[in-house]
């Protein structure tokens, strides 16, 4: 008796999950649905692409409250979510702009009086999962994916993750639900005892950057690469940065002298990721290291880089990695089926 007491007591807790997990899913969608539509306007740019997610909001009081009410099946005359994603989207910006700004000032150095770190040409955010992953895999994941700027560092793929033996055994049945990566898929395994994850979503948090040694290591690299070019590390802004134009040589791949013939050039975002190639994730300095770039200056050598920039470009095109966009619509894939749509 006491065993098929147990049997009824689980189904119904079972359908009982069943069921918030359906409302939730739906609300879930709706609260979806209202920052998308507050922070993209068409014609679409990569900047709108950089707003929070549900996840960031679900645990806030008024939020939880709205995405925990009984489902309506009849007419809403307003949807809460709608009204609150306005405020919800602008109170988060402030508040992970501040925390950056900490996170920033604990690994620059002395910063200037009335400039902003995040705006300043070495402000990178390394993500601590993309390094951990490098130092297994010999460094495979190139430093451009692991290194970050504001704004775009608020979207990077690692930071709403973490990994662990999940859920925690005090948590309800409402996180538990709405922590789960794929609880909005209609494959969603409900039995977390046959079909365990290890890794939950988390709102955006600073912690899951890269602190210490290794996160001053790399703005230094950035700062080596930023004073090559003429610019001053402590005070040049980002769009300073992209707008100097200039090119590098490496002289650990060419050793030889200014007049020497350059065989090779890279802009910044490419010398950036070519130090990598030299030392690895050694954070260690010197003077081999502050002295590998030299800027290249000769006017044949510019005239040839021009010419081959459109070449470049166009490879570009060809990478599978990059995910596109359509500014006119809300279409996203990669680059072989963003083609056939424009295409369309």
């Amino acid at each position: 008796m006491n065993a098929l007491q147990a049997t009824l007591d689980k189904a119904r807790a079972d359908l009982n999950a069943h069921i918030i997990r359906i409302g939730l899913r739906m609300r879930y969608s709706d609260l979806e649905d209202a920052i998308r539509k507050h922070c993209i306007q068409l014609p679409r740019t990569a900047q709108m692409m950089l707003h929070p997610k549900p996840i960031d909001f679900v645990f806030t009081p008024k939020c939880r409250t709205a995405l925990e009410r009984p489902l309506e099946f009849g007419f809403r005359a307003e949807d809460p979510l709608k009204t609150m994603a306005p405020m919800l989207v602008k109170r988060w910006n402030i508040d992970v702009k501040k925390k950056l700004t900490r996170y920033m000032r604990r690994h620059l150095r002395r910063i200037p009086a009335g400039v902003d770190p995040l705006n300043l040409a070495v402000a990178v955010f390394t993500c601590a999962h993309c390094t951990d992953v490098s130092r297994d895999c010999r460094g495979s994941i190139p430093a451009r994916a692991r290194i970050m700027r504001y704004p775009e560092v608020l979207c990077h793929q690692c930071l709403p993750l973490e990994h662990g033996n999940l859920p925690n055994a005090e948590d309800d049945l409402y996180t538990r639900i709405v922590t789960r990566p794929n609880f909005i898929k209609d494959n969603y395994e409900r039995n977390e005892e046959q079909d365990p994850l290890s890794w939950r979503c988390v709102p955006f948090d600073t912690g899951r950057l890269e602190n210490g040694p290794v996160a001053v290591a790399n703005i230094e690299r950035m700062r080596r690469v930023v004073s090559a070019l003429g610019l001053d590390g402590a005070r040049a802004t980002t769009d300073e940065l992209k707008a100097c134009g200039g090119w590098l040589r490496c002289t650990l791949c060419e050793p030889g002298g200014p007049e020497e013939p350059v065989k090779r050039v890279y802009d910044w975002v490419a010398a950036f990721d070519h130090e990598n190639v030299h030392f690895g994730n050694s954070i260690e300095s010197g003077a081999e290291r502050n002295g590998m770039w030299q800027r290249v200056d000769q006017p044949e050598l510019l005239a040839t880089v021009q010419e081959l920039e459109p070449a470049a470009r166009k490879a570009l095109l060809s990478d599978r990695r990059p995910y596109w966009c359509c500014s006119l619509c809300n279409y996203e894939s990669s680059i072989r089926y963003i083609k056939t749509h424009l295409k369309d």
